[in-house]
């Protein structure tokens, strides 16, 4: 039997075990926890008897306070039912005042209603009496009002005693439809009363009509219409400078009329679109006169390119450079007439871009604060910019089929201005062809500065040069290779072919040009091609024209200066002739071969016959004329 532990209730050991105890030990044990149960539970049992008379007395009174219970439910049973009954009531009273407060709201916008219904009908019937007045201002300010506002009391059921048209008995008709038939007939009768003053030309009358189309919802229209106007206002005097005679560059200034008409039409007409239509509306009327000009401008080009027989003179261009290339003998292709025509021609191609050029930046620097303008207005980007249909009705059918049908109708997002145009193609045609006529401009011309140079007519080539006033020194350094002392100041005076007094050596002053007149010739060729290129104000045209100055600079006046200087300085004049010959007809060349060429033997040869000073001038100037021009 497990062993028994002081501190473990009795209650844990069960009664087999403590039946089987065996042990004098374990029953002892067992006895006197036994006896201290049995003192634990009499005590317990003492303490319940004990308090039984005061468990006694409180349920006696839980019993007192049941029937207390009793009573105050009995008579808080009519005062329950009374605070039902006022709740109740309340209820109904509050929504009795509810309803109350919801007829008098109803009956607050019913009254209102009817007094801007009275208001309507009034207005209705004063709006049909201005039709029928045919005072198309007070008909528009009227219905500029419902339109412009969302007036719900044209949807109000208390619309049916509004009388018809006459305002008298008889079905009457609704208010909307009253406006929008009223509207459209206004719309009309001012659409025809514009048109009308713009066949007599009626500018008082044109502008009021103007007017009138924002208050009657038809902005868009009244801009279309006033284009129209504004074009056909350009088109009249664009047949006026069409009249222009007496002037070679003839088309150069009829375009410049027109783009100054259009320029004075945009900035005349600008405040009035603006103030009667908003900001940024006038990009759409900049649209319209943009095609306009760019269609005109076209055809003047088209006129320029018949009456000029441009295609004519470019095949002579490029038959006079295949009969230059292959050294034919014969007539020239150009004669010295049509060299003139040439050049009157390319005067009048440098004008005509850069007029086309500075009313391109004027377009844009009108159109693009309008479009700025238009930004801070959502959607209105959208409605107001010509659409690609509308854009390529205004142009001839012979137009739109050269344009790519992808890109013809792409705006510019800066400016709002069509990017693809006739007129951008015809600019493109205009600078190619400037180039063919500037180039063949530039390599003419060089050749005659040659031709007609005054080389032959001066002397003392086979001495060297010293000017009479030099001293001792400098002669001594120019015999010494100093290249400061071949330098004559004087040679820096305004005239190129002003003779100037020289001592050759200690003879006499002689009267010759220290330079030929190829030299300021050919210089002034050089800046007239560059000014021309510049004009033209295109990138492509400066950079073919200056590439071709430095290509004829060096090839021509270079080498043949070169080549004539050293024939004159070796007393031969043929082998002159014959460099100068050789450097015309190859003016495409960079260099003339054998140019240049300072061998010891050379050196040698040149100091036998002209002299040790003027064999270093010699060297000094082939040196100097070797550096690259570009």
């Amino acid at each position: 039997m497990p062993a028994l532990v002081d501190s473990e209730p009795l209650l844990s050991a069960e009664l087999d075990d403590l039946t089987q105890c065996t042990d004098v030990a374990e029953i002892e044990h067992a006895y006197r926890m036994l006896e201290h149960e049995e003192a634990r539970l009499d005590a317990e049992i003492s303490d319940s008897i004990e308090g039984a008379a005061d468990v006694d007395c409180r349920y006696a009174q839980l019993f007192d306070l049941k029937h207390a219970l009793h009573d105050i439910s009995d008579q808080l049973a009519p005062v329950q039912s009374a605070i039902d009954t006022t709740a109740a009531n309340a209820g109904a009273i509050s929504g009795r005042v509810r309803f109350l407060d919801q007829e008098q709201t109803s009956l607050t916008q019913a009254l209102a209603m009817i007094e801007e219904t009275a208001l309507l009908r009034h207005r209705l019937v004063e709006l049909l009496a201005a039709m029928r007045d045919k005072n198309i201002d007070l008909a528009a300010a009227l219905i500029h009002k419902y339109i412009t506002t969302d007036a719900p009391v044209l949807d109000s059921p208390f619309v049916a005693f509004v009388a018809n048209a006459e305002g008298g008995e008889g079905e009457a008709l609704p208010p909307r439809d009253i406006i929008a038939s009223a509207t459209k007939e206004l719309v009309d009768r001012v659409s025809f009363t514009f048109d009308a003053a713009v066949e007599s030309s009626n500018t008082k009358e044109i502008s009021h009509c103007f007017r009138l189309f924002p208050l009657l919802g038809e902005d868009l229209r009244g801009l279309d219409l006033y284009s129209d106007f504004l074009c056909r206002m350009i088109a009249d005097k664009s047949r006026v400078t069409a009249d222009i005679h007496g002037t070679s560059s003839i088309y150069a200034v009829r375009l410049t009329r027109l783009f100054e008409v259009i320029a004075v039409v945009i900035d005349n007409h600008f405040p009035i679109v603006e103030t009667h239509y908003g900001p940024g509306r006038m990009i759409r009327v900049i649209q319209r006169l943009q095609m306009e000009g760019t269609k005109r401008a076209a055809m003047v080009l088209d006129f320029f390119e018949d009456e000029r027989h441009i295609k004519r003179r470019i095949a002579q261009i490029q038959q006079a450079a295949s009969h230059r290339s292959k050294a034919q003998a014969g007539e020239d292709p150009v004669s010295d007439h049509d060299f003139k025509d040439i050049t009157d021609i390319l005067g009048e191609l440098v004008l005509i871009e850069r007029q086309i050029a500075m009313f391109s930046r004027f377009m844009e620097s009108r159109a693009a604060p309008e479009v700025t303008a238009l930004s801070a207005d959502p959607g209105a980007r959208d409605r107001v910019f010509l659409k690609p249909a509308a854009i390529l009705k205004h142009l001839p059918l012979a137009m739109q089929g050269i344009l790519d049908t992808k890109t013809a109708a792409e705006l510019d997002e800066t400016t709002g201005l069509v990017i693809h145009t006739p007129l951008s193609l015809r600019l493109s045609w205009l600078t190619d062809t400037y180039i063919t006529f500037e180039s063949f401009f530039v390599s003419r011309s060089a050749a005659k500065v040659m031709l007609l140079d005054d080389t032959n007519s001066l002397s003392g080539w086979a001495e060297p040069i010293i000017d009479a006033t030099e001293s001792t020194e400098a002669a001594k350094n120019l015999k010494s290779g100093v290249a400061g002392a071949f330098t004559d100041t004087r040679h820096q005076q305004r005239s190129w072919r002003k003779p100037v007094g020289l001592a050759v050596r200690d003879q006499p002053p002689l009267e010759i040009a220290q330079t030929s007149s190829c030299v300021g010739d050919m210089f002034f060729v050089a800046k007239t091609a560059l000014e021309h290129a510049i004009a033209t104000q295109q990138p492509a045209a400066v950079e073919a024209i200056s590439q071709r100055v430095i290509g004829v600079m060096n090839s021509v006046l270079l080498a043949t200066v070169e080549a004539r200087a050293l024939g004159k300085w070796n007393a031969a004049s043929s082998s002159a002739r014959a460099s100068q010959q050789s450097a015309l007809s190859s003016d495409l060349a960079w260099r003339l071969p054998g140019v240049g060429s300072t061998t010891s033997a050379n050196v040698q040869s040149d100091t036998a016959q002209i002299g040790p000073v003027a064999a270093h001038q010699r060297q000094i100037l082939v040196s100097v004329n070797n550096l690259d021009l570009a």
